[in-house]
């Protein structure tokens, strides 16, 4: 009877490794203050990291594959029933993934403190958070990652819990930075035509 448990073993390996490999990869968009986008699909997130680390690399084979493991896991599929061949696979890229991204942010194996947060970055640096140079910083990145043209002071109350004051001023601002900047200019039209699944 044990033998018909759900989920197994192999099942619980591979999405394990699927997480670690997830939140790796999200790990590189925190540190580079990217919002998160709210997916499991390995492959995008592939995409998304390259921007910042040029060396991460997986086949869309393997990164499918992988993201399958998060659903198979949890709901039962007859047609992908995971063994230990599955767990061995899984377990050989998220190792990959992590030495890239523990390379990538110059983390030694070894170091048991975890990537640093914006915020824990903020208080590195010495700046008290929760103020308004923090708080500017990331309405930046946040209308720079999604591109101004997407973004409104009625999305920065939604999203940051800003008041409608505060919010207008700090997109304004932030809009008026990028504009007066060519290089970030290019960045945020790029971004906003990604986001609209066009290139450039």
């Amino acid at each position: 009877m044990e033998k018909n448990f759900w989920p197994k073993h192999a099942e619980h390996i591979c999405y394990h490794c699927q997480q670690a490999t997830e939140k790796a990869l999200k790990a590189i968009l925190v540190y580079n203050r990217v919002v998160i986008p709210k997916t499991h699909d390995i492959e995008q997130l592939i995409g998304e990291v390259k921007e910042f680390v040029p060396s991460i690399e997986m086949d869309k084979r393997t990164a499918k594959t992988i993201t399958r493991f998060n659903a198979a896991t949890r709901y039962p599929d007859e047609d992908f029933d995971l063994n230990e061949a599955d767990a061995k696979f899984a377990l050989k890229h998220a190792d990959q993934t992590l030495t890239m991204v523990r390379d990538a942010l110059n983390i030694p194996k070894k170091e048991q403190s975890a990537v640093l947060s914006p915020m824990e970055r903020e208080r590195e640096e010495g700046i008290e958070v929760g103020t308004e140079k923090t708080e500017k910083r990331m309405v930046e990145a946040y209308i720079l990652h999604h591109g101004y043209g997407n973004v409104s002071p009625e999305t920065l109350s939604k999203t940051f819990g800003f008041d409608s004051n505060k919010a207008t001023r700090y997109y304004d601002e932030a809009v008026a930075k990028i504009k007066s900047d060519p290089s970030l200019q290019i960045k945020n039209l790029e971004n906003a035509l990604k986001n609209q699944g066009k290139k450039l």
